[in-house]
């Protein structure tokens, strides 16, 4: 099977400001993520990466699965459970999967959403 070869991402000088201050602060964010006791919690903290372009996300997710931390790996899993576009979120689980292969793995656990409360009675069919 042949292997997908890396496009190269072409983003601007202003995402490249942006993915440095994200690279400066993602320490930060993965305390967050540790910090937190919900998605909403959660997706707060990444919400500064969220508001970037997808360009830049990817080089950013790019970027983090070069950084040999538990902290990459934490931000990784986080965007990759709770990204709204799909194509973050796999390159997020292709980062991860570079960082596991360096035997560095994520400290955070997803938070758990509590399920729905079901009827009393099951419904009735007809």
């Amino acid at each position: 099977m042949s292997r997908k070869r890396d496009t190269n991402i072409t983003i601007s000088a202003e995402d490249e400001v942006q993915i440095q201050q994200i690279l400066e602060q993602y320490h930060q964010i993965a305390s967050e993520l540790h910090e937190s006791t919900s998605r909403q919690q959660a997706d707060k903290a990444l919400a500064s990466i969220y508001n970037m372009s997808e360009d830049a996300q990817l080089a950013l997710l790019k970027t983090l699965s070069k950084e040999q931390n538990s902290d990459s790996a934490d931000v990784l899993l986080a965007i990759n459970e709770l990204a709204p576009n799909k194509a973050v979120r796999k390159e997020a689980h292709r980062s991860l999967i570079r960082l596991t292969s360096a035997r560095i793995y994520p400290s955070w656990t997803p938070v758990e959403e509590q399920a729905l409360v079901t009827a009393p009675h099951p419904p009735r069919f007809w």
